[in-house]
């Protein structure tokens, strides 16, 4: 027995990720936690997303319009707020940096925000974070923060 269904686009919904074959069905009526979405509109939270539009929240997505909050964008076009962009086009948001830590991504942008983990807020926002407000972030925050903040000060 397979372990996913397929509609007519290619997308894929694994079963056992979804529990049963129905809510993989549904899965793919909405386009949420699919897998090699083709030619959608409105995917979130999808992998190997492909020639879709409005991708949200996705995993590698490859010459899709207006991918937002994406990681590893490949060809796409007017991305926004979007992590390890390649070849992108019209990105209003393009990293300037990119740096895979031990605990989170660190992503500064050239319109001087800067996304660590979950946490996205503007360069000067976080240089004002008193070590209350990133303790209170995560256990291990202030001491990453302690370390990184010199560097990515460089860029505020």
């Amino acid at each position: 027995m397979r372990d996913f269904v397929q509609d007519t686009n290619g997308n894929i919904a694994t079963v056992s990720y979804w529990g049963s074959i129905e809510a993989a069905k549904q899965a793919l009526t909405t386009l949420t936690n699919c897998y090699n979405c083709y030619n959608c509109n409105k995917c979130y939270k999808c992998n190997n997303c492909y020639n879709c539009y409005n991708c949200n929240t996705c995993n590698k997505c490859y010459n899709c319009i207006k991918c937002y909050n994406c990681y590893n964008c490949y060809n796409c076009n007017k991305c926004y707020k979007c992590n390890n962009c390649y070849n992108c086009i019209k990105c209003t948001e393009q990293p300037l940096l990119n740096a895979a830590t031990n605990l989170w991504i660190i992503t500064i942008r050239q319109d001087k925000t800067m996304r660590i983990g979950c946490q996205d807020h503007s360069l000067e926002i976080w240089m004002n974070f008193s070590d209350e407000e990133i303790n209170d972030m995560d256990d291990k925050a202030l001491e990453f923060w302690k370390f990184w903040k010199p560097i990515v000060s460089h860029f505020a």
